[in-house]
């Protein structure tokens, strides 16, 4: 008998690694990533009346050593106007009227763009802008025998804006967002009342916590945040100045231009979409009255008052769509949407202004066109450069409203109109 012999092979598959799906997105996002671009700006003034030194060099008296090197190199100390007094450098004259301020302003900026797929592209913009300004009537004061410098009526201002995101009721039943919005009041009321430890128990007689009514001014501004912007009021947060902005965006696609069906006719097909919406404090000042508890009225003051706050919201196209023809032939189309909202703290009312605007384009870019007028030669003209030929028509529809706060009149428009425009244009270039 014949041995056999009997090899045994033993294969170990190796298993392949496979990234989940969330890593797998987070790696696409990164590598969509093509530039970030980040700025963060600050200036400071300082305004001091009745300053007497005489500036030489670099702005500085060298002999008294005013306003001192940390100055001139900017150096903003608050308490710079008490150095000032003390030192000798500011006049006494009691009919100084000027006040002194110092005022500072900071700007914050992010720009982002991604390739996502390609022929597509995302534009994200963030922006914050903060100014503030504190100024006070800075004299000799002879008061009860005080004979010093101080402040007198000292106050701070200022306006804040910054990108606020309020897409998630763009497209809601506006009346709907009303009702959330004077709905969501008691909600904020109370979180205010639970933060603030100088509160006093009880409720108003409309069931709101004592001190916080449901015309109070923060009870009003973040209630109103709150349902813009479509969170909840246990979500919202409690703050006049918010640190972070959120996103806008802007977003573009010319891949249909390579479809099989459309390259034969046009050399381009672009659509686009863009959204901005920016929260602002057109004016801020210091309560005169500022304490945390109950003041006479029975309510509890900020610290900053806010006489009102705007959003508006713009869809700059919603949707967009341009095509060039083979041809030379061009068309384009754009809806475009936009809504301000304007909360008027004193009047306890919401001013809303609602646009829609459709936009129709056709253009002609022929090339070297003949005239069809024979010129004194016998010859007929030719234009040597292109021109550019484009008709736009339009249709804009504006309704404002004002929608009163406890009230139980129906909310009518106040203003409105529409808009019908046609827009021709020729453009040629004469000469380069």
């Amino acid at each position: 008998s014949s041995k056999k012999d009997t090899i045994w092979e033993k294969v170990k598959a190796k298993k392949k690694f496979e990234a989940s799906p969330i890593v797998k997105s987070g790696f696409r996002l990164l590598m969509s990533l093509r530039s970030v671009t980040f700025s963060y700006g600050q200036s400071n003034n300082t305004t001091l009346p009745g300053f007497n030194p005489k500036p030489g060099n670099f702005g500085q008296d060298w002999g008294l050593n005013a306003p001192g090197l940390d100055f001139i190199f900017g150096s903003q100390d608050p308490d710079f106007r008490y150095r000032a007094a003390r030192n000798g450098w500011i006049s006494n004259d009691l009919r100084i009227a000027s006040q002194f301020s110092q005022g500072k302003t900071t700007n914050f900026n992010i720009r982002a763009i991604l390739e996502p797929v390609p022929d597509m592209r995302v534009e994200i913009t963030m922006k914050r802008d903060f100014n503030i300004t504190r100024s006070a009537n800075f004299k000799f004061d002879t008061t009860g025998n005080f004979n010093d410098f101080r402040d007198l009526a000292a106050i701070e201002s200022g306006t804040y804006s910054m990108t606020f995101n309020i897409f998630n009721t763009a497209f809601k039943d506006p009346n709907a967002t009303f009702k959330e919005f004077v709905g969501s009041r008691y909600s904020i009321a109370k979180r205010l009342q639970n933060s603030n430890s100088f509160y006093s128990a009880g409720t108003d007689p409309k069931g709101f916590p004592k001190g916080y009514s449901g015309g109070q001014q923060e009870v009003l501004l973040y209630s109103f945040l709150s349902a813009y912007s479509g969170k909840s009021a246990d979500r919202q947060k409690l703050q006049l100045f918010p640190s972070l902005p959120d996103m806008n965006w802007r977003i573009t696609y010319n891949g249909l231009s390579k479809m099989e069906l459309l390259k034969e006719y046009t050399s381009n097909v672009s659509i686009s979409h863009s959204y901005s919406s920016v929260y602002s404090i057109p004016k801020y000042t210091t309560s005169v009255n500022y304490f945390p508890g109950l003041d006479s009225s029975g309510l509890i003051q900020p610290k900053y008052i806010v006489s009102s706050v705007v959003i508006t919201e713009r869809f700059a196209p919603l949707l967009g769509v341009d095509v060039t023809f083979l041809n030379s032939l061009t068309t384009s189309f754009s809806y475009n949407t936009d809504r301000s909202l304007n909360l008027a703290i004193t009047n306890s009312q919401i001013t809303e202004s609602r646009n829609k605007e459709y936009t129709l384009g056709i253009g002609y870019r022929p090339r070297k066109l003949t005239i069809p007028f024979i010129s004194a030669r016998g010859r007929q003209t030719v234009l040597r450069n292109d021109i550019n030929m484009r008709m736009d028509f339009s249709i804009r529809d504006n309704k404002t409203i004002v929608r009163k706060i406890d009230q139980s009149a129906e909310n009518q428009p106040v203003n409105g109109n529409k808009v019908i425009t046609i827009r021709p244009t020729i453009d040629y270039m004469i000469n380069e």
